[in-house]
C-alpha cells in the first residue's frame, strides 16, 4: 500500500493545513503593526483624504507585512502619479489582519488549531475582496431589477400576483443572468456612438475645408463671367481710378484665362490661386521656362494680404501678363 493514498496521508495533510493556519495566526499575532488599531482609525476617518494620510503613515513606517506593504506601494505610487484609485484592496487586507489580531487572544480552553479553524471559516478570510470586485456587473443588474420592481410597485401598488403576472422578485436574478449579453450590447452601442461621433467630426472638418476653399476662391459666387479682354479693360479702368489692388487681381485673372485659352489648365472660378498654379505646373502643355510661381505669390500678398505698394504693383503684373502671353504664343506658333 502506498503511503500517499492511505489514511496516513490524509492525517498528514490535515496536520500540515492546520499548522499553516496556526503559523499565519501566530505571524499576524506577533506582527509589529496593530492592524486592529489601524482599522479603528480608518473607520473613524470621515473623509477619503484622512484615510490617505493614515495609509501613507502605515507605508512610511515600513512595519506592515510584505503583502500589505506591496499593496500600499502600488496604491501610493498611483496616487502620486495622479490616479484617483480607491484603497479598497488595502482596506480589506487590513480588515482581515485586524480580525486575526482580535481572534489571536485565546479564550479559556481554546486551542490554537480551533482559533485557526474559526479564522478560516470567516468570510473575510476566504474572500478578501477579489470576488466582490469581479462580480460588480451582476450586482448592478440585480440592483437594476430591484429598482424596476420598486418603481412598478410605487406606480401600481403592491398588488397580489396573478398567474399571468411575473414575479417581480425574480427580475434581479433575470438581469444578473443576462448580464454578459447586456455587457456586449452596451459595448456595441458605445462603439456605434463613437463611430458616429468620428463620422460627424470628419464631416465637420470636411465642411470647414470646403468653406475655407470657397472663401479664398479667386471669384465670388455672385461675380459675372468675364472674358480675358474684359478683365484687361477693367484693370485699366481701376488703375486710372487709383484702385491698384483690384487692378492687380484683374491682370492675374487675365493671365489665368490666357492659360485656359492655350489649353494649359482650365480656369475654374471656385479654385484658389494656388490650386490653379498646381494644375498649371503639372500640365504637359506648359511652355518650358515659364514659371508662374512668383506672380502667384505676389498676388497672394497683394490680394489676400492687402500689401499693396501702388502703381508699381500694377506695372509688375502687366509685365508678367506679357511674359505669359508671349510664351504661350511662341508655343502655339511652333
Amino acid at each position: 500500500m502506498k503511503l500517499w493514498h492511505g489514511p496516513w496521508f490524509a492525517i498528514v495533510k490535515k496536520s500540515v493545513s492546520s499548522f499553516s493556519l496556526v503559523l499565519i495566526f501566530v505571524t499576524f499575532a506577533l506582527a509589529e503593526v496593530d492592524y486592529a488599531k489601524v482599522q479603528r482609525r480608518l473607520a473613524s476617518s470621515k473623509t477619503p483624504q484622512a484615510k490617505r494620510v493614515i495609509l501613507r503613515e502605515l507605508f512610511e513606517n515600513g512595519e506592515a507585512d510584505d503583502d500589505v506593504q506591496d499593496a500600499l506601494s502600488q496604491l501610493i505610487g498611483a496616487w502620486d502619479s495622479g490616479y484617483q484609485w480607491a484603497p479598497t484592496q488595502v482596506l480589506e487586507m487590513i480588515e482581515v489582519r485586524a480580525l486575526v489580531h482580535r481572534q489571536s487572544k485565546p479564550s479559556s480552553g481554546e486551542k490554537p488549531a480551533e482559533q485557526a479553524k474559526k479564522i478560516k471559516s470567516n468570510p473575510l478570510y476566504r474572500d478578501p475582496g477579489q470576488q466582490e470586485s469581479s462580480n460588480w456587473f451582476s450586482r448592478s443588474m440585480t440592483r437594476l431589477g430591484e429598482l424596476l420592481s420598486n418603481l412598478i410597485k410605487s406606480l401600481f401598488g403592491d398588488q397580489q400576483q396573478t398567474p399571468n403576472t411575473p414575479d417581480m422578485s425574480t427580475l434581479g436574478a433575470f438581469f444578473a443572468a443576462i448580464g454578459p449579453i447586456l455587457k456586449v450590447l452596451v459595448f456595441a452601442i458605445l462603439a456605434g456612438l463613437l463611430g458616429l461621433f468620428i463620422y460627424f467630426v470628419a464631416r465637420h472638418f470636411s465642411w470647414q475645408r470646403r468653406l475655407s476653399r470657397t472663401a479664398t476662391a479667386i471669384l465670388d459666387d455672385d461675380e459675372p463671367e468675364r472674358s480675358r479682354d474684359e478683365w484687361l479693360e477693367m484693370a485699366a479702368k481701376l488703375t486710372a481710378e487709383g484702385r491698384y489692388r483690384e487692378a492687380v487681381r484683374c491682370l492675374y485673372l487675365a493671365s489665368l484665362l490666357r492659360f485656359d485659352e492655350a489649353g494649359v489648365a482650365r480656369f475654374i472660378r471656385s479654385e484658389t490661386n494656388w490650386e490653379h498654379l498646381r494644375r498649371i505646373e503639372t500640365s504637359p502643355k506648359l511652355p518650358s521656362g515659364l514659371d508662374f510661381t512668383d506672380p502667384t505669390r505676389a498676388f497672394d500678398s497683394v490680394w489676400y494680404g492687402f500689401r499693396i505698394k501702388g502703381i508699381e504693383d500694377v506695372e509688375l503684373f502687366r509685365q508678367w501678363y506679357g511674359r505669359v502671353t508671349d510664351a504661350l504664343a511662341n508655343r502655339e506658333a511652333a
